[in-house]
């Protein structure tokens, strides 16, 4: 008896970390492409980062009276980044799951494998 109660037990976690994952996969949509713009950011204000070359560096592009500023940036730059936070949008998802496998994939194996003995010894 008490083995079905652990295996219960098990069946109740593996579901509720299913549930988990989806609603948090659905927070990471927000999170990974403002993570992502923040890292963009970061790079283009750091000081000695070049874009095209050695001798174009982002105070050059800034200085330069054609350029487009759109918030601040060049607008290729806040284009680029828009895109960016886009592709992250969209791959959100998959980017959590392959996280939550990296981090926890032989775990959670491991208590799939375990779950399908204790069916197994059930019959």
């Amino acid at each position: 008896m008490q083995i079905w109660k652990c295996k219960d037990n098990f069946k109740e976690q593996s579901k509720w970390r299913v549930e988990a994952v989806d609603k948090f996969s659905k927070i990471y949509k927000v999170f990974y492409p403002v993570f992502g713009m923040l890292c963009v950011l970061d790079c283009l204000h750091f000081p000695d980062y070049t874009f095209h070359s050695e001798l174009t560096n982002y105070q050059e592009i800034m200085n330069n009276p054609e350029t487009l500023i759109l918030f601040g940036l060049p607008v290729y730059y806040v284009i680029g980044t828009a895109l960016f936070m886009i592709f992250l949008f969209f791959m959100s998802e998959p980017l959590y799951r392959l996280d939550i496998k990296l981090g926890y994939g032989k775990i959670l194996k491991k208590l799939e494998e375990l779950l399908e003995d204790m069916e197994e010894l059930r019959k």
